[in-house]
């Protein structure tokens, strides 16, 4: 912004009865809010008008301001949600007056006291910016008190409810284990936040909002009492009616002091002639529950606990898309390791070529997100399915995508048989990508008296005719295989599993799922189509209801 433009703009607020003057490359604004005079600084960035106006407050008019919330560490102001507010760019000094506007009605409600409540999104500025450690917490229930589990990870810290939890998630993130001697205690203590109108900014001003604000400041003393020799976490979840907060602060245990025994030491005097100041720790939570709240559309995922038989092409794919519907624990199954020619339609790469199929998806999953478990079976699927029934019945939901009949054969005899009792899922892709198929069954059903052919075990309902005349093999391989597009894959995939998880899960009865690709194509590919769907159109989904 040049000094002409700035000279520009403050003729225009000076016409608007606003006293404004260019001071340091800055507009000084003199105002007087609720019979006090003090100073703002505007200042426009080199992108203004596509960037909002920063307005702070002089430093000399903080001295006699109350104290009040939205004011950064640098006197700065949070005047809009960018998220939310577009700044009106075809208009530079409406926008100028608006955010003015804006600024001098905040710190009027900030004097009035009417905005006391924002004082938790205070918190974040203040943590954000003291803070000397960042902490990842993988904690789901915040509404009570709860003894907490933690340890050093890298940069910062990881937090969790149970031991076993912490060692999960620490593989997870980078495939070590913590020695035991490196997990310490901590607790998370919910406070009310109704009546918090200042931040706390040293071990005394922590003990004290506890005590007057929490109902679990007994369980709070009773940690301390039983640490206060020892370096002790207590991360708090500041609630209101609209909103809530995750901070921390480690105590840095400053012994018993002289006069007092264990157990009944006055926590304020103690932390008050300490040496050893707390230490303010910004808590990130990471919880499956927060990242699909804050990160999807906030609804339950219909599975979180899923089984796949197969983790070849398909249950890569339906893994892949499964753990952004919320699903966090699987079972995978799978003897083979992923090979130089999976690669082009396989969910995990050329990196774990070499490896098993089930850890290298599983791993791929938690690094995506260290809140997913899963349980690799590295073995033949009929051994899984008769010697792990209920492992099976402990999940959600069990896709089998083999392409096998001999397995699905199994899995459907034992649904029959009630030996797995949860919804499943038959999956299968065509040549070329030109159709595939799932089959959901909820309720036992003989597969092959219903939609197989009795004698030949085939579909009856196939896409393309004679399948099997498309089977490829390379020279001096001992198997074929199918050609297919990955790409198109995770088209039908995506399609079909958004169709059962919405409307088939949701209604009773078992359900047949064709999903069409480009049929258009299939002329020029020499494939013959089936006649039931020449006349249907490229990506088309026929959902029919087959108990």
């Amino acid at each position: 912004m040049t000094e002409d433009r700035l000279r520009e703009m403050i003729g225009c607020l000076q016409g608007k009865e606003y006293v404004a003057e260019l001071e340091d490359g800055k507009i000084k604004i003199s105002v007087n809010v609720e019979t006090i005079d003090i100073v703002l600084w505007c200042s426009l960035s080199k992108h203004f008008p596509y960037e909002i106006p920063r307005i702070s407050i002089d430093e000399e008019s903080m001295k006699i301001l109350p104290k009040m919330p939205h004011v950064y560490t640098s006197n700065g102001l949070c005047i809009f949600d960018k998220s939310r507010v577009i700044p009106n760019f075809n208009e530079p000094l409406q926008l100028l007056l608006d955010t003015i506007d804006e600024a001098i009605k905040l710190i009027r409600k900030g004097i009035r006291g009417e905005n006391n409540l924002d004082y938790i999104d205070e918190f974040l500025e203040y943590w954000s910016t003291a803070t000397k450690f960042r902490a990842e917490m993988y904690v789901e229930q915040l509404a009570i008190a709860k003894p907490l589990y933690w340890c050093f990870k890298k940069e910062g810290l990881l937090i969790c409810d149970s031991d076993t939890r912490l060692q999960e998630v620490s593989n997870a993130i980078d495939s070590k284990t913590i020695d035991d001697d490196r997990i310490y205690q901590g607790i998370l203590i919910p406070i009310s936040g109704e009546n918090i109108t200042s931040i706390p900014k040293n071990d005394k001003d922590i003990i004290k909002m506890i005590e007057e604000n929490s109902q679990y400041n007994k369980q709070y003393n009773s940690f301390m009492q039983k640490n206060i020799d020892k370096s002790s976490l207590v991360v708090f979840n500041l609630i209101t009616s609209e909103k809530n907060m995750l901070a921390g602060w480690i105590h840095w245990g400053p012994g018993v002091p002289s006069g007092f025994r264990k157990g009944h030491v006055s926590l304020a005097m103690a932390y008050g002639i300490s040496k050893k100041k707390g230490t303010p720790v910004n808590v990130e939570n990471c919880h499956q529950n927060r990242l699909f709240t804050r990160g999807g559309d906030g609804s339950e995922p219909v599975w979180k606990k899923v089984g796949i038989i197969g983790c070849g092409s398909v249950g890569s794919f339906v893994a892949d898309a499964l753990k952004t519907s919320g699903a966090e624990k699987f079972v995978l199954v799978d003897n083979e390791k992923l090979e130089y020619e999976n690669i082009a339609r396989h969910a995990s790469g050329y990196f774990w070529v070499g490896h098993n199929k089930t850890f290298a998806l599983g791993f791929d999953l938690q690094k995506w997100n260290s809140n997913i478990v899963y349980e690799p079976y590295n073995e033949n699927a009929h051994d899984f399915v008769e010697d792990h029934q209920e492992v099976i019945n402990e999940c959600d939901v069990l896709f089998v995508a083999v392409a096998s009949v001999p397995v699905e054969h199994h899995i459907n005899r034992l649904i029959i048989e009630n030996k797995i009792t949860i919804p499943v899922v038959f999956i299968w892709v065509e040549p070329y990508s030109l159709g595939g198929h799932a089959i959901l069954l909820k309720e036992p059903q003989d597969l092959y008296r219903d939609v197989f052919d009795e004698d030949t075990l085939q579909y009856k309902n196939s896409i393309v005719q004679n399948g099997s005349d498309y089977l490829k093999r390379e020279a001096g391989c001992q198997s074929t295989y199918m050609p297919y597009s990955g790409f198109l894959l995770q088209q039908f995939v995506y399609r079909v599993l958004e169709q059962i998880m919405s409307v088939c899960c949701q209604k009773r009865g078992n359900y047949r799922l064709t999903w069409c690709g480009r049929l258009s194509d299939a002329k020029q590919i020499g494939v013959e189509i089936c006649d039931e769907y020449k006349n249907v159109e490229d990506f088309s989904l026929i959902t029919e209801r087959i108990d």
